[in-house]
């Protein structure tokens, strides 16, 4: 069946582990708790804890809420996360394509793809692969930039990066986020 997937990954998570211990071990806990709240509040499923991160999916007629709930996630974690918490760097991932569910997980290629994905992107960065692009609704204030190709694990050819750019999530604590688009 066709989804759409979102994935998160704390960058740097093992290093606040071993710097903080329990006190990371706490701090990554509340923050599945965020981006589980923020997809459930944008329709998507979360369906596997990735450790530091969560990967959930959207029904394809939902098109319009994963971008809205990636950008959501970057907003919560650059605006909202308390400054007296550990410091979190998100990387976000989407994706849309097949993938087979079972007992409440997914597998298949469009999931692996989206894990992926991650490894693209820096913290505070949305990737999002062309596939997915296509299908849903654009933010009137997100621009695109070339950023070449590049290879992603597993996958035979490499595929072309590109770079969004959101104002709305500008804030005082950064400039902005950056979005990423590859195919």
């Amino acid at each position: 069946m066709n989804r759409m997937f979102i994935g998160t990954d704390i960058e740097g998570s093992t290093q606040l582990l071993v710097k903080y211990g329990d006190e990371a071990i706490d701090a990554i806990y509340e923050h599945q708790d965020v981006l589980r709240g923020l997809v459930l509040s944008h329709g998507g499923q979360p369906f596997n804890a990735t450790g530091d991160g969560i990967l959930a999916s959207f029904l394809v007629s939902d098109h319009s809420k994963p971008l809205p709930c990636a950008l959501a996630i970057q907003n919560f974690f650059k605006k909202s996360w308390p400054l007296t918490h550990l410091p979190l760097s998100i990387r976000v991932a989407l994706h849309w394509g097949h993938a087979r569910q079972r007992d409440g997980d997914y597998i298949g290629l469009a999931v692996n793809v989206t894990t992926r994905l991650l490894r693209v992107c820096r913290g505070g960065e949305i990737v999002v692969s062309p596939e997915l692009l296509l299908r849903v609704p654009r933010p009137v204030d997100v621009q695109i930039v070339d950023r070449g190709f590049h290879v992603l694990k597993g996958i035979p050819t490499p595929q072309q990066v590109f770079s969004l750019s959101s104002d709305s999530l500008s804030t005082s604590r950064g400039t902005g986020v950056n979005v990423l688009v590859t195919s």
